[in-house]
Parts: C-alpha cells; sequence; structure tokens
C-alpha cells in the first residue's frame, strides 16, 4: 500500500510567504503545488526550502 499525503507549507522566498501544496508519496515529493503566490518560484528553490525544515 502507497502512502500519501498532502500538506501545505509556508515557504519563505524573496520577501514573500509563499503557500506551497507538497503532496509526497513514501516519504518522496511527487508533486508540488504553489498557492497564492505574488512571484513565480522555481520547482528547484522550492524542494531546497522544504527539504531544509
Amino acid at each position: 500500500m502507497v502512502r500519501k499525503s498532502v500538506s501545505v507549507r509556508k515557504v519563505r522566498y524573496k520577501g514573500h510567504t509563499v503557500r506551497v501544496k507538497v503532496y509526497r508519496r513514501n516519504g518522496r515529493i511527487v508533486r508540488l503545488k504553489v498557492i497564492k503566490s505574488p512571484v513565480k518560484v522555481k520547482r528547484k528553490v522550492l524542494i531546497r526550502r522544504i527539504r531544509r525544515r
């Protein structure tokens, strides 16, 4: 059985707080969805920010 979990994280980026929906599958990040962001954020940056927490 594959466990899927979705969590909403707030990530600071260039002075903005961006809300990111993180879809995990077995602990790995499969999909990122940026909600309500004033700026475009690159995927790599997001992953780095999320992992750091």
